[in-house]
């Protein structure tokens, strides 16, 4: 033990009088500073903040004393729920409602990427070669475990989404092809309905109501209004506007049904527009297999 945390030690015990404890804290062992994700309310920054301003000398002694395993980290017990009765035994139960487990259980359930993986690995995993660990990134380290005949074993420290769950990982990486070309298929058939509606006439669906719906689809707000807003909002100088606002309130009509359909045009092609800026998934993110 270093001569300042026997300082500290003893300072504790002058102060105390309640025998080898602090305020009902047994102050014979340091604070766990290796505590993996606290608790679920705390954001990656936080504890990526955290991970960069703890003692690497220190972090570990904890551990140490408590017999933890190097691949373990210590977590508050409301931090991680188990899933199987093996989880169930594989946790280590230790002071303070804090319990140890598998790094890679952390990496799986907060679905964290390769990247972000590594700046918890290389902090908590003292039994790294000090090549592989001082490495100022990811791919650097990879090229120092390659160099040491470290590649295999330095690849296995990681939860790699593709080789522990490829139903997952498969799924992911297709999703948002799959996803938009089912929203395509969902216009498609919208707009069918919408001709079927259209090819109506009588009380409530005249030739006049068409050409309004017509002039709604020429204009570029039909993009992000539905038809029933943009009839609400026309500029009716040129007939009665209370006539076809009239039957949007009436449920079932044909203009409430186009109301609804085009709502739900935009929202499908929101959707889209959204998968298209996120990209695809970035398969390299999780996996050292591709």
């Amino acid at each position: 033990m270093r001569n300042e945390d026997i300082s500290m030690m003893n300072l504790c015990k002058f102060l105390t009088y309640e025998g080898d404890e602090v305020f009902g804290h047994d102050y014979r062992h340091p604070a766990p500073l290796t505590v993996g994700l606290p608790s679920e309310s705390w954001e990656w920054q936080q504890y990526q903040y955290f991970l960069k301003s703890a003692s690497l000398n220190v972090q570990r002694y904890y551990a140490d004393c408590h017999k933890i395993p190097n691949d373990y980290l210590i977590v508050r017990k409301d931090a991680f729920t188990p899933e199987t009765c093996r989880e169930e035994l594989m946790m280590i139960d230790l002071p303070n409602h804090c319990v140890a487990i598998p790094m890679k259980w952390v990496f799986r359930d907060k679905d964290m990427t390769l990247f972000e993986q590594w700046e918890v690995i290389k902090i908590n995993r003292m039994d790294l070669p000090k090549r592989v660990r001082n490495a100022p990134s990811l791919m650097k380290a990879l090229e120092k475990a390659y160099e040491v005949d470290f590649e295999d074993g330095f690849k296995d420290l990681f939860y790699d989404l593709q080789k522990e769950n490829p139903e997952e990982f498969n799924r992911r990486k297709n999703y948002i092809d799959v996803r938009r070309n089912e929203i395509v298929k969902e216009v498609k058939q919208i707009n069918k309905l919408i001709k079927n509606l259209r090819a109506t006439r009588n009380n409530e669906w005249t030739d006049k109501y068409d050409w309004v719906f017509h002039e709604y689809e020429l204009s570029p707000k039909s993009n992000w209004q539905d038809f029933g807003f943009y009839c609400e909002n026309r500029d009716w100088a040129d007939g009665d506007p209370w006539s076809i606002v009239g039957y949007l309130r009436k449920e079932g009509s044909v203009v409430w049904q186009l109301s609804k359909y085009t709502e739900k045009i935009i929202a499908l092609s929101k959707e889209s527009d959204e998968l298209w800026s996120k990209g695809r998934f970035d398969v390299y993110s999780y996996t050292f297999m591709d």
